[in-house]
C-alpha cells in the first residue's frame, strides 16, 4: 500500500479558501504535463480517502509514450512493448466495467489507427475506455469509475504537490552538493603545489 502519511496541504488549502493561480508549465509537453498532474491527483485522492489506497495503487502509467534514444525503441519492442496502448490504466472493476483505460491528448492531438483499434477492442471486451484532453477531465472519469468524490480545490492541491516535490528536490540537490564539497576539499592541492614525486625504483642486474 502506498505511503501517504507525508502529504499534508497548507492551512489556506485544507481550510477551502480561495486557491491560488496555478503555474503555468514551462515545458512544451502538453500531454506529459497533463498526465503528471492527474498522477498527483491519484496521490491526493489516497490520501483523502485511505480504504481505497490499494485500488489507487492499480492506476498506473504504461510509459508508452515519449521520446527515446536511438535504438531504445526497437529493444522495447522486442520485450513485449506494443503500438497504441493506452497511456492510463487502472485494473479496478467498477459496476459491469472490468477497468478503465484512459488515452491522453493534447488539445489538437488525434488517435492514431493503432490506439484507435486498441480502444475500440478494449471497449468490446467490457472495459471502459476514454480520450482525455485535461487532467481534469481524466480525473472526473477515473473518479466516477471508482466511485469516488471529485476533491474541493482540485487545482490548487495538484498544483501545492507539484511545487512542494520541486522543492524537495531543490533541498535534496542542496544536500547532495554539500555532501560533496568536503571531500572535494580534501582532495584539493594548495595553488602552486605539485603533487609529491614518486619513490623512484631502480632494478638491479
Amino acid at each position: 500500500m502506498r505511503s501517504v502519511r507525508w502529504l499534508q496541504l497548507p492551512d489556506h488549502l485544507s481550510a477551502g479558501k480561495a486557491p491560488a493561480a496555478p503555474r503555468p508549465a514551462r515545458r512544451s509537453q502538453p500531454e506529459y504535463d497533463q498526465q503528471v498532474r492527474l498522477f498527483a491527483l491519484v496521490e491526493l485522492l489516497t490520501a483523502a480517502h485511505p480504504s481505497r489506497a490499494d485500488d489507487l495503487e492499480d492506476v498506473w502509467a504504461t510509459g508508452n509514450g515519449g521520446k527515446r534514444p536511438a535504438g531504445a525503441a526497437g529493444k522495447m519492442r522486442e520485450a513485449g512493448q506494443r503500438k497504441g496502448v493506452p497511456d492510463v490504466l487502472c485494473l479496478v472493476p467498477s459496476g459491469q466495467s472490468h477497468g478503465l483505460a484512459i488515452e491522453m491528448k493534447s488539445s489538437t492531438g488525434r488517435l492514431t489507427k493503432e490506439q484507435s483499434a486498441r480502444l475500440t477492442r478494449l471497449a468490446a471486451r467490457g472495459y471502459g475506455t476514454h480520450v482525455a484532453r485535461t487532467w481534469q477531465d481524466a480525473g472526473r472519469v477515473l473518479c466516477r469509475h471508482l466511485e469516488l468524490p471529485w476533491p474541493a480545490d482540485a487545482e490548487a492541491k495538484v498544483e501545492w504537490l507539484l511545487a512542494a516535490r520541486r522543492e524537495e528536490r531543490k533541498r535534496q540537490r542542496g544536500r547532495n552538493r554539500a555532501g560533496r564539497a568536503p571531500r572535494m576539499a580534501s582532495r584539493a592541492r594548495p595553488r602552486g603545489q605539485n603533487a609529491a614525486p614518486r619513490p623512484r625504483v631502480t632494478m638491479k642486474t
